[in-house]
């Protein structure tokens, strides 16, 4: 046998080793990437419906748009998330009131909702629960003591928040590292 031929057979024997190391961490590889890619879509989503909600808070608190409105059009402007499906938009107005007893407290003046063809009906409002609505105008009760809400900082008496919030169900692109949609929630208070 030759110096050549022995160096071939060797050069065979090692590109045959390689392609099984490259077919043994193929799999592994792709976990890896599939899961980055998984988190980054996971995230983007997240600064998506982050982004919605300060812009919601923004228009609600600074312009004369029915909130239904406003709910409509950063719907449609939520690419690439299907809010339509997976997602829902609450605008909440609460004042401030007098509690009696020299105490102040917050209440819900308003709420306003996706509409029934514009979101997720099944993700409820973490701030407060709507006794009865009216396709997605909350009807509010006329006692005090069945619309308090708690905020994270006291209002004045007649002074006025808008609290909007976004909660959104990631699917994820594939089933294998995350088994479960996730519920992802924010909101801006302006």
């Amino acid at each position: 046998m030759s110096l050549k031929t022995s160096q071939c057979k060797r050069r065979k024997e090692m590109q045959g080793i390689s392609t099984l190391e490259f077919a043994l961490m193929l799999p592994i590889l792709l976990t890896l990437v599939i899961g980055v890619v998984d988190f980054s879509r996971a995230l983007q989503s997240n600064n998506i419906i982050a982004n919605m909600s300060r812009e919601g808070a923004n228009l609600a608190s600074r312009t004369l748009v029915a909130p239904s409105t406003i709910i409509s059009v950063l719907t449609f402007t939520a690419s690439p998330l299907d809010m339509k499906n997976h997602g829902i938009m609450y605008i909440s107005k609460i004042k401030g009131v007098d509690g009696g007893n020299n105490t102040i407290v917050s209440v819900i003046d308003s709420q306003h909702r996706s509409q029934a063809s514009e979101g997720n009906l099944t993700m409820a409002s973490k701030l407060w629960a709507c006794p009865s609505w009216s396709a997605s105008r909350c009807v509010v009760p006329g006692a005090v003591n069945g619309k308090t809400v708690v905020l994270p900082f006291p209002l004045a008496i007649g002074s006025e928040v808008y609290y909007v919030e976004l909660g959104y169900e990631y699917v994820p692109f594939s089933g294998y590292l995350i088994q479960e949609n996730l519920q992802l929630h924010t909101y801006t208070l302006l």
